[in-house]
Protein backbone atom coordinates (compact mmCIF):
# COMPACT_ATOMS: atom_id res chain seq x y z
CA UNK A 1 0.00 0.00 0.00
CA UNK A 2 0.97 3.42 -0.87
CA UNK A 3 -0.35 6.60 1.11
CA UNK A 4 0.09 10.14 -0.51
CA UNK A 5 -0.97 13.25 0.34
CA UNK A 6 -2.32 16.26 -1.22
CA UNK A 7 -3.92 19.60 -0.20
CA UNK A 8 -6.24 21.68 -1.78
CA UNK A 9 -8.02 25.46 -0.67
CA UNK A 10 -11.64 26.13 -1.55
CA UNK A 11 -14.68 27.89 -0.84
CA UNK A 12 -13.30 29.13 2.31
CA UNK A 13 -11.95 25.96 3.72
CA UNK A 14 -8.80 23.78 3.62
CA UNK A 15 -9.10 20.34 2.84
CA UNK A 16 -6.44 17.34 3.20
CA UNK A 17 -6.16 13.74 1.48
CA UNK A 18 -4.93 11.11 2.69
CA UNK A 19 -5.37 8.52 -0.30
CA UNK A 20 -3.97 5.21 -0.20
CA UNK A 21 -3.50 2.84 -3.50
CA UNK A 22 -2.36 -0.18 -4.06
CA UNK A 23 1.29 -0.49 -6.00
CA UNK A 24 1.00 -2.28 -8.88
CA UNK A 25 -2.05 -0.96 -10.37
CA UNK A 26 -2.34 2.02 -8.98
CA UNK A 27 -6.05 1.22 -7.70
CA UNK A 28 -7.44 3.28 -4.95
CA UNK A 29 -8.54 1.09 -1.76
CA UNK A 30 -9.32 4.49 0.47
CA UNK A 31 -9.59 8.52 -0.03
CA UNK A 32 -10.26 10.21 3.07
CA UNK A 33 -10.53 13.93 3.30
CA UNK A 34 -10.29 16.09 6.45
CA UNK A 35 -11.84 19.42 5.79
CA UNK A 36 -11.08 22.54 8.27
CA UNK A 37 -14.17 25.02 7.72
CA UNK A 38 -13.25 28.58 7.64
CA UNK A 39 -9.58 28.09 7.46
CA UNK A 40 -8.42 28.55 3.89
CA UNK A 41 -4.89 29.41 5.30
CA UNK A 42 -3.85 26.35 7.27
CA UNK A 43 -0.40 25.74 6.07
CA UNK A 44 0.70 22.17 4.70
CA UNK A 45 1.34 19.87 7.93
CA UNK A 46 5.34 19.53 8.82
CA UNK A 47 5.06 15.88 8.90
CA UNK A 48 2.20 12.91 8.16
CA UNK A 49 2.14 11.53 11.22
CA UNK A 50 -1.72 12.49 12.11
CA UNK A 51 -2.91 10.95 8.69
CA UNK A 52 -0.79 8.15 9.03
CA UNK A 53 -2.99 7.43 12.24
CA UNK A 54 -5.88 8.73 10.42
CA UNK A 55 -6.30 5.53 8.28
CA UNK A 56 -3.90 3.01 10.15
CA UNK A 57 -7.07 0.90 11.01
CA UNK A 58 -8.14 1.15 7.35
CA UNK A 59 -4.54 -0.90 6.47
CA UNK A 60 -4.77 -2.69 9.18
CA UNK A 61 -7.44 -4.32 8.07
CA UNK A 62 -5.56 -5.99 5.33
CA UNK A 63 -1.58 -5.43 7.20
CA UNK A 64 1.32 -5.79 4.61
CA UNK A 65 3.29 -2.60 4.46
CA UNK A 66 2.66 0.95 4.17
CA UNK A 67 5.02 3.00 2.00
CA UNK A 68 4.00 6.91 3.03
CA UNK A 69 5.04 9.14 0.54
CA UNK A 70 6.41 12.12 2.92
CA UNK A 71 8.07 12.37 6.15
CA UNK A 72 7.14 11.28 9.64
CA UNK A 73 8.56 11.50 12.70
CA UNK A 74 10.73 9.12 14.34
CA UNK A 75 9.00 9.41 17.73
CA UNK A 76 5.45 8.60 16.22
CA UNK A 77 7.05 5.21 14.21
CA UNK A 78 7.64 4.04 17.18
CA UNK A 79 4.49 4.71 19.12
CA UNK A 80 2.38 3.27 16.47
CA UNK A 81 4.26 0.29 16.68
CA UNK A 82 3.42 -0.02 20.49
CA UNK A 83 -0.10 1.11 18.60
CA UNK A 84 -0.56 -1.96 16.61
CA UNK A 85 0.82 -4.22 19.09
CA UNK A 86 -1.94 -3.52 21.34
CA UNK A 87 -4.57 -4.01 18.61
CA UNK A 88 -3.51 -6.48 17.01
CA UNK A 89 -3.86 -8.59 20.57
CA UNK A 90 -6.68 -6.93 21.18
CA UNK A 91 -8.49 -7.40 17.90
CA UNK A 92 -6.71 -10.62 16.43
CA UNK A 93 -9.17 -11.38 13.79
CA UNK A 94 -9.79 -7.60 12.43
CA UNK A 95 -6.25 -6.02 12.80
CA UNK A 96 -2.70 -7.12 10.78
CA UNK A 97 0.51 -5.56 12.02
CA UNK A 98 1.34 -3.53 8.96
CA UNK A 99 4.83 -1.82 8.71
CA UNK A 100 4.62 1.69 7.90
CA UNK A 101 7.61 3.28 6.12
CA UNK A 102 7.94 6.97 5.45
CA UNK A 103 10.19 8.63 2.77
CA UNK A 104 12.10 10.74 5.12
CA UNK A 105 11.95 11.87 8.57
CA UNK A 106 10.89 15.02 10.42
CA UNK A 107 9.91 16.41 13.14
CA UNK A 108 7.44 19.22 13.67
CA UNK A 109 8.58 22.32 14.98
CA UNK A 110 7.78 23.26 18.83
CA UNK A 111 4.23 24.42 19.16
CA UNK A 112 2.98 26.53 21.92
CA UNK A 113 1.82 25.03 25.50
CA UNK A 114 -1.56 24.95 24.20
CA UNK A 115 -3.91 22.16 24.12
CA UNK A 116 -7.04 21.23 21.80
CA UNK A 117 -10.05 18.86 23.03
CA UNK A 118 -12.22 16.93 20.82
CA UNK A 119 -15.55 18.42 21.86
CA UNK A 120 -19.08 16.60 21.21
CA UNK A 121 -21.15 18.37 23.43
CA UNK A 122 -21.94 15.14 25.00
CA UNK A 123 -21.62 14.84 29.01
CA UNK A 124 -17.64 13.58 28.70
CA UNK A 125 -16.06 16.41 26.55
CA UNK A 126 -18.31 19.08 28.62
CA UNK A 127 -17.26 17.88 31.81
CA UNK A 128 -13.39 17.94 30.31
CA UNK A 129 -14.13 21.48 29.05
CA UNK A 130 -15.04 22.99 32.32
CA UNK A 131 -12.37 21.26 34.54
CA UNK A 132 -9.78 22.80 32.15
CA UNK A 133 -11.31 26.03 32.15
CA UNK A 134 -12.46 26.95 35.66
CA UNK A 135 -10.20 26.37 39.05
CA UNK A 136 -11.34 22.48 39.41
CA UNK A 137 -7.54 21.54 39.12
CA UNK A 138 -5.55 24.65 40.36
CA UNK A 139 -2.46 24.52 38.32
CA UNK A 140 -2.70 21.05 36.96
CA UNK A 141 -5.37 22.23 34.78
CA UNK A 142 -4.18 21.90 31.27
CA UNK A 143 -3.98 25.04 29.39
CA UNK A 144 -6.91 23.97 26.63
CA UNK A 145 -7.95 27.12 24.55
CA UNK A 146 -8.98 25.22 21.43
CA UNK A 147 -12.06 22.96 20.88
CA UNK A 148 -12.27 20.45 17.87
CA UNK A 149 -16.03 19.66 16.71
CA UNK A 150 -16.16 17.11 13.73
CA UNK A 151 -19.04 16.55 11.26
CA UNK A 152 -19.02 13.24 9.91
CA UNK A 153 -18.60 11.06 12.96
CA UNK A 154 -21.44 10.40 14.76
CA UNK A 155 -23.27 13.04 12.78
CA UNK A 156 -23.45 11.73 9.12
CA UNK A 157 -22.32 14.08 6.67
CA UNK A 158 -25.63 14.19 4.88
CA UNK A 159 -27.09 15.69 7.79
CA UNK A 160 -25.82 19.07 7.57
CA UNK A 161 -28.88 20.37 9.41
CA UNK A 162 -28.34 17.83 12.34
CA UNK A 163 -24.78 19.02 12.50
CA UNK A 164 -25.43 23.01 12.44
CA UNK A 165 -28.59 22.29 15.16
CA UNK A 166 -26.04 20.19 17.51
CA UNK A 167 -23.19 23.34 17.20
CA UNK A 168 -26.05 25.52 17.90
CA UNK A 169 -26.99 23.84 20.96
CA UNK A 170 -23.08 23.66 22.05
CA UNK A 171 -22.69 27.53 21.29
CA UNK A 172 -23.73 29.39 23.97
CA UNK A 173 -21.32 27.36 26.56
CA UNK A 174 -18.49 26.99 24.39
CA UNK A 175 -18.54 30.97 24.30
CA UNK A 176 -18.77 31.28 28.13
CA UNK A 177 -15.88 29.08 28.50
CA UNK A 178 -13.91 31.53 25.92
CA UNK A 179 -12.77 28.43 24.11
CA UNK A 180 -12.03 28.53 19.71
CA UNK A 181 -14.59 26.21 18.34
CA UNK A 182 -13.00 24.52 15.44
CA UNK A 183 -14.96 22.71 12.85
CA UNK A 184 -13.90 19.75 10.78
CA UNK A 185 -15.55 17.37 8.33
CA UNK A 186 -14.63 14.31 7.48
CA UNK A 187 -15.80 10.96 5.67
CA UNK A 188 -13.63 8.78 7.11
CA UNK A 189 -16.79 6.92 8.15
CA UNK A 190 -16.95 5.43 5.07
CA UNK A 191 -13.55 3.67 4.44
CA UNK A 192 -14.09 -0.24 5.50
CA UNK A 193 -12.84 -0.27 8.78
CA UNK A 194 -13.58 -2.45 11.71
CA UNK A 195 -16.35 -1.01 14.35
CA UNK A 196 -16.55 2.55 14.82
CA UNK A 197 -16.13 2.20 18.97
CA UNK A 198 -13.08 -0.04 18.23
CA UNK A 199 -11.50 2.52 15.73
CA UNK A 200 -12.92 6.29 16.81
CA UNK A 201 -10.40 6.90 19.08
CA UNK A 202 -7.61 6.55 16.70
CA UNK A 203 -9.69 8.46 14.16
CA UNK A 204 -9.44 11.47 16.72
CA UNK A 205 -6.26 11.45 17.22
CA UNK A 206 -5.34 11.55 13.99
CA UNK A 207 -7.99 14.62 13.51
CA UNK A 208 -6.01 16.40 16.76
CA UNK A 209 -2.68 15.80 15.26
CA UNK A 210 -3.83 17.96 12.03
CA UNK A 211 -3.27 21.39 14.68
CA UNK A 212 0.08 20.38 15.95
CA UNK A 213 1.18 23.65 14.55
CA UNK A 214 -0.57 25.47 16.78
CA UNK A 215 -0.50 23.33 19.75
CA UNK A 216 1.68 20.61 21.62
CA UNK A 217 -1.39 18.72 23.19
CA UNK A 218 -4.34 16.88 22.33
CA UNK A 219 -7.18 15.65 24.98
CA UNK A 220 -9.57 12.83 24.05
CA UNK A 221 -12.31 12.59 27.00
CA UNK A 222 -12.73 9.60 28.88
CA UNK A 223 -15.78 7.57 28.71
CA UNK A 224 -15.18 4.66 31.54
CA UNK A 225 -13.33 4.99 34.75
CA UNK A 226 -10.20 3.62 35.38
CA UNK A 227 -11.63 0.57 36.93
CA UNK A 228 -14.04 -0.36 34.33
CA UNK A 229 -11.60 0.27 31.34
CA UNK A 230 -12.56 -1.82 27.81
CA UNK A 231 -9.60 -1.62 26.14
CA UNK A 232 -11.61 -3.06 22.88
CA UNK A 233 -13.72 0.24 23.22
CA UNK A 234 -11.23 2.53 21.07
CA UNK A 235 -10.49 5.11 23.28
CA UNK A 236 -8.38 4.32 26.90
CA UNK A 237 -5.59 6.15 29.07
CA UNK A 238 -3.45 2.68 28.29
CA UNK A 239 -3.75 3.05 24.31
CA UNK A 240 -4.72 6.88 23.55
CA UNK A 241 -0.98 7.87 24.72
CA UNK A 242 0.62 6.09 21.80
CA UNK A 243 -0.94 8.32 19.90
CA UNK A 244 1.31 10.89 20.67
CA UNK A 245 4.75 11.88 19.41
CA UNK A 246 7.78 14.02 20.68
CA UNK A 247 5.99 17.34 19.76
CA UNK A 248 1.94 16.58 20.09
CA UNK A 249 0.81 14.37 23.03
CA UNK A 250 -2.78 12.76 23.30
CA UNK A 251 -3.83 12.88 26.50
CA UNK A 252 -6.44 10.98 27.53
CA UNK A 253 -8.62 12.85 30.18
CA UNK A 254 -10.93 11.79 33.29
CA UNK A 255 -10.81 8.50 33.91
CA UNK A 256 -10.64 8.97 37.23
CA UNK A 257 -13.88 10.65 37.34
CA UNK A 258 -17.85 8.48 36.76
CA UNK A 259 -20.85 9.36 35.17
CA UNK A 260 -22.17 11.07 38.75
CA UNK A 261 -19.43 13.00 39.29
CA UNK A 262 -19.61 14.70 35.56
CA UNK A 263 -23.17 14.97 35.62
CA UNK A 264 -22.42 16.69 39.42
CA UNK A 265 -20.12 19.24 38.09
CA UNK A 266 -22.12 19.74 34.96
CA UNK A 267 -25.40 20.20 37.19
CA UNK A 268 -23.35 23.51 38.69
CA UNK A 269 -23.23 25.23 35.54
CA UNK A 270 -26.56 26.39 33.97
CA UNK A 271 -24.97 26.26 30.40
CA UNK A 272 -23.63 22.78 30.49
CA UNK A 273 -26.57 22.05 31.79
CA UNK A 274 -28.50 23.53 29.14
CA UNK A 275 -26.52 22.82 26.34
CA UNK A 276 -25.28 19.21 26.85
CA UNK A 277 -26.15 16.20 24.82
CA UNK A 278 -26.90 12.99 26.84
CA UNK A 279 -27.79 10.56 24.21
CA UNK A 280 -27.24 10.17 20.37
CA UNK A 281 -30.99 9.18 19.73
CA UNK A 282 -33.04 12.29 19.94
CA UNK A 283 -32.31 14.65 16.89
CA UNK A 284 -29.30 16.54 17.91
CA UNK A 285 -30.50 19.34 18.79
CA UNK A 286 -32.41 17.80 21.82
CA UNK A 287 -32.08 14.52 23.75
CA UNK A 288 -34.60 12.20 23.49
CA UNK A 289 -35.16 11.62 27.09
CA UNK A 290 -36.54 8.09 27.01
CA UNK A 291 -32.81 5.50 25.83
CA UNK A 292 -30.81 3.79 29.03
CA UNK A 293 -28.26 6.91 28.98
CA UNK A 294 -31.09 9.31 29.22
CA UNK A 295 -32.82 7.64 32.20
CA UNK A 296 -29.88 6.51 33.91
CA UNK A 297 -29.02 10.39 33.89
CA UNK A 298 -32.50 11.14 34.90
CA UNK A 299 -31.71 8.93 37.56
CA UNK A 300 -28.06 10.19 38.99
CA UNK A 301 -30.00 13.75 38.58
CA UNK A 302 -32.28 12.74 41.59
CA UNK A 303 -29.83 11.96 43.78
CA UNK A 304 -29.31 15.59 44.62
CA UNK A 305 -30.99 19.04 44.18
CA UNK A 306 -29.67 20.73 41.53
CA UNK A 307 -30.54 23.05 38.27
CA UNK A 308 -29.84 19.82 35.96
CA UNK A 309 -32.32 17.72 37.91
CA UNK A 310 -35.39 19.80 37.74
CA UNK A 311 -34.13 20.22 33.67
CA UNK A 312 -34.45 16.98 33.01
CA UNK A 313 -37.06 15.42 35.42
CA UNK A 314 -39.15 18.48 34.04
CA UNK A 315 -37.59 17.35 30.42
CA UNK A 316 -37.06 20.89 29.40
CA UNK A 317 -33.40 19.49 27.99
CA UNK A 318 -35.71 17.05 26.02
CA UNK A 319 -37.97 19.93 24.20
Amino acid sequence: MVLTFRQENADGCARRFATVTLPRNKEVIADAWIEFVGEPGLPLPANLDGLVIFVLFFCMTRGGRLLVEGPMSASMLRSLRHFQQAWTRLKPKRCRFVEIVPASFADAPPADDRAIAAFSGGIDSTFLALQHTSDDLGPARYPLTDLMFVHGLDIPLEQSEAFAKAMERSREFVESTSLRLRTVRTNVRKLDIPSWEAVHGAVIGGLLHQFSHEFSLGMIASTNTCENLRLDLGSSPIVDPLLGSKSFSIVHDGAAYGRVDKVRRIAANSLATKSARVCWQGSWSRNCGVCDKCVQTQWISSLWESPIRNALIGRLIFA
